[in-house]
């Protein structure tokens, strides 16, 4: 579920960077700093296997402080984190508890975007199942539609006596 992702990984990266003030629809235009800005994913769609399809996320997560040395520090410790975890964030409930079970996210990035901003890209793939529906289609053994394609193909003679016999004249 994507709002359950979502929140495991802005806990994640907020406590470990250190607790800054977290922003999550806009940034106002006076705020607190040290600051970190969640803004929603981009999401890509992809096939997967037969009865699954992909979505993949990129956040773009953006850690502000008064210079771009203090902006990496936060960062980098976020990032640094992820790494020393093997890119695995711990997936939390409702309640913010772990639940036992992990969100395997890509290596991410870190580059500064800004004077007192840096920017770290974060991805993963979530797998979800197919809308389960019974299809529409017929399902015959191999007889029963050798059956129904000889009968489709048969020319029904008006004297049964005549059926099976080569046409007069023909040899």
């Amino acid at each position: 579920m994507l709002e359950q992702d979502l929140a495991s990984i802005m806990s994640f990266l907020t406590i470990h960077s250190g607790n800054p003030a977290p922003y999550y629809k806009n940034v106002p235009e006076r705020f607190c700093v040290p600051a970190v800005y969640f803004p929603r994913p981009e999401i890509g769609s992809s096939g997967d296997t037969f009865s699954t399809y992909a979505l993949d996320f990129s956040l773009f997560v953006k850690f502000f402080h008064k210079t771009k040395e203090e902006a990496y520090e936060l960062g980098y410790a976020a990032m640094s984190a992820l790494l020393e975890r093997r890119n695995r964030v711990p997936l939390i409930d409702e309640t913010g508890k772990p639940t036992g079970k992990y969100i395997h996210v890509r290596d991410p990035t870190l580059r500064a975007v800004d004077e007192g901003a840096v920017q770290l890209e974060i991805d993963w793939t979530s797998r979800k199942p197919f809308l389960i529906e019974s299809d529409k289609c017929a399902v015959r053994s191999i007889e029963t539609a050798y059956s129904a394609a000889v009968r489709f193909c048969t020319v029904s003679y008006s004297n049964p006596a005549f059926a099976g016999q080569e046409p007069k004249g023909s040899k």
